[in-house]
């Protein structure tokens, strides 16, 4: 299947799914270096963004969920809209920095906020190169906590 053919399959798919709940939005698709990102936009993104977009990573779950089954588990989807996910990807990193200051400081653990897999993974990429923290995923289910540790053999 060409990738042209898959797109389209996937944009059916989305379209389908979107009518389904009846939502007044349209999707664009591509493919990124570790993503096939879907972007809505139309009348109702603004729903999609309440409450820290959550019907946004609600549709991102059960449509990552369904397009996975269809294309393989290794493809990765987002769903964004309005760049929802920029921004909350400088927030996250922006935070994930803040309480890394904070572990290196006080020599303590920190425990973030729980989170969705694609918000941990932020976390854990923002800071893996950072000196003198680590970091784990805690918890069971699917929103998990991470947990920032001293690593006190790198602090500089």
């Amino acid at each position: 299947m060409s990738e042209e053919d898959r797109l389209e399959e996937i944009r059916s798919y989305v379209g389908l799914f979107v009518k389904a709940a009846c939502l007044q939005v349209t999707a664009q698709v591509r493919i990124e270096e570790e993503a096939c990102v879907i972007n809505l936009s139309g009348p109702d993104e603004d729903l999609l963004l309440e409450r820290r977009g959550e019907l946004l990573e609600s549709l991102q779950l059960i449509l990552g969920k369904l397009l996975q089954k269809r294309f393989g588990s290794e493809t990765r989807f987002l769903v964004d809209s309005a760049d929802y996910r920029r921004g909350r990807e400088r927030e996250i990193t922006e935070v994930a920095r803040r309480s890394a200051e904070r572990v290196r400081e006080h020599g303590e653990p920190f425990e973030l906020s729980p989170m969705n897999p694609y918000e941990r993974r932020i976390v854990h990429l923002a800071l893996k190169d950072v000196a003198g923290v680590r970091t784990a995923s805690e918890g069971d289910g699917f929103m998990k906590r991470v947990t920032i540790f001293p690593s006190h053999g790198d602090i500089k």
